[in-house]
């Protein structure tokens, strides 16, 4: 809000955010009209008046009420001599009976640009959540595990992050915060629901987590959280399983189809050719799983050695549907890998050959 009146502006971002998380029916009930209000003498203000020794009185004057205010001299009170303490007068918080520990009391998920630190070998078995998996733990320790359950269809993909706090401690001031990369800004979209501040004892809280894929993006999302237990303040910092191919669909074609696809995509900046040594089993079944789980549809009776794997597959986003087509050459006797993608948007097939190779 641009207005000059702060309460305005307050009541303008509060009502704004309300509209994106809430339903239609919670919606309508916060915005019906409220009953008519009787006015009544503020309870602070007749305090202030004890304090004081201020007489107000009202005078009528064509319908309009007038406040005037007579002031007693010093010399006709010595009261007036007095200075209220304003430090032990109660805070709203205090009367309200509000603290920083309330479970009712909720944080907002903020999504900033650009990646904080991050140390890999806190989640030493990421590369597992590449191909094979949208649902697992994706940290734990002695205090906190955290768990996500991911599903996606075209260009939207909604994570479901469970927070589980495995201490004996409440889990105070509990705060998120969504990293996306420093170019991705506008490619990837995050939104994550508010999350309660306190997590009790042994007790699991979900997040929801929404991603829309507007474009290619190339950094994979850091969630970062932070909290306090017995008078610590700790901070972990884990990536999200949210990657370029997870908006990738299988893309079933006869092999004439995927020849002259392949050979209409024969431009350099097409093209992306990585050899690698295998870091797991070369069984057929095993790399055929791992390309199935990257999003890419197996295609029977393509190549004529029967060892290789060509696949094919649609990447969704919300500005276009990117094609890519792989060929996958293992041989057993070296342990090594010949990976080549074919893609018409440039940078695509380079990021995605990347990816893939971590998880064989």
């Amino acid at each position: 809000s641009s207005g000059i009146n702060a309460e305005y502006g307050q009541r303008a971002m509060e009502y704004t955010k309300l509209s994106q998380i809430a339903s239609a029916d919670l919606l309508a009930t916060v915005l019906e009209e409220m009953p008519q209000f009787t006015e009544r003498e503020s309870s602070l203000l007749a305090k202030l008046k004890r304090k004081s020794n201020t007489l107000i009185c009202e005078k009528e004057d064509t319908g309009s009420p007038i406040l005037a205010q007579t002031t007693v001299t010093p010399e006709a009170s010595p009261a007036m001599n007095h200075t209220v303490d304003i430090a032990a007068e109660p805070t709203l918080l205090e009367m309200f009976g509000a603290t920083t520990s309330d479970p009712n009391v909720v944080q907002y998920t903020v999504v900033h640009q650009g990646l904080p630190p991050y140390d890999e070998a806190l989640q030493p078995n990421f590369s597992a959540f590449i191909c094979s998996r949208n649902n697992g733990v994706l940290f734990e320790n002695e205090l906190i595990q955290i768990g996500v359950k991911s599903d996606f269809k075209a260009a939207e993909g909604r994570l479901t992050v469970f927070y589980g706090n495995k201490s004996q401690l409440p889990l105070q001031n509990f705060r998120t915060q969504l990293f996306v990369g420093q170019n991705d800004g506008e490619a990837l979209k995050l939104e994550g629901q508010p999350i309660s501040q306190l997590i009790s004892a042994g007790a699991q809280v979900p997040q929801i987590i929404t991603a829309t894929c507007a474009s290619m993006f190339l950094d994979i999302p850091i969630l970062q959280i932070s909290f306090s237990v017995g008078g610590d303040t700790k901070s972990v910092v884990v990536r999200l399983p949210l990657m370029l191919h997870k908006f990738c669909e299988g893309m079933p074609m006869s092999p004439q189809e995927f020849f002259a696809r392949w050979k209409n995509l024969g431009a350099p900046e097409q093209e992306f050719q990585k050899v690698f040594k295998s870091t797991k089993p070369m069984e057929q079944d095993f790399i055929r799983g791992k390309v199935q789980g990257f999003g890419l549809e197996v295609l029977e009776g393509v190549d004529p050695r029967i060892d290789n794997f060509v696949a094919a597959g649609i990447v969704h986003t919300i500005g276009a549907k990117i094609g890519c087509l792989v060929r996958l050459e293992p041989s057993k006797p070296a342990q090594m890998y010949r990976l080549t993608m074919r893609s018409a948007k440039e940078g695509v097939a380079e990021l995605l050959v990347n990816f893939l190779a971590q998880d064989l």
